[in-house]
C-alpha cells in the first residue's frame, strides 16, 4: 500500500541502520511527514470510501441475485456529522 516516497518510507526487515536513517530523516523533516499523511489518507480514501465502495457492493448484491425488501438507502454521514434518531412520543 505505501509507495517508496510517496505516502512514506520502506525499510528492509530486519535493517536497523536503514530504519534509524528514516526515522531520522521523518524528525527533520515535519513538512514531510505532512506530506506523506496527506497522500496516504487521500490513496486510500479514494480507494476504500464508501462513496467508492458502495456503488461495488450494492453492484455486487445485484449480480448475486438475492433478493429482499426494497429499502431506502440511509444517508452517507460526512466526517464530523451527528445524527440522532427521532424519538417518537409515547401517547
Amino acid at each position: 500500500m505505501v509507495t517508496e516516497g510517496q505516502e512514506g518510507l520502506l525499510v528492509n526487515s530486519g535493517d536497523i541502520v536503514g530504519l534509524a536513517h528514516a526515522l531520522a530523516r521523518l524528525l527533520a523533516a515535519p513538512s514531510l511527514r505532512r506530506a506523506f499523511g496527506e497522500r496516504g489518507r487521500h490513496k486510500i480514501e479514494s480507494r476504500f470510501s464508501i462513496k467508492v465502495l458502495q456503488p461495488q457492493l450494492e453492484q455486487l448484491w445485484i449480480d448475486s441475485g438475492v433478493s429482499g425488501p426494497e429499502l431506502e438507502p440511509e444517508p452517507v454521514m460526512q466526517r464530523g456529522e451527528v445524527h440522532a434518531p427521532e424519538i417518537q412520543p409515547k401517547v
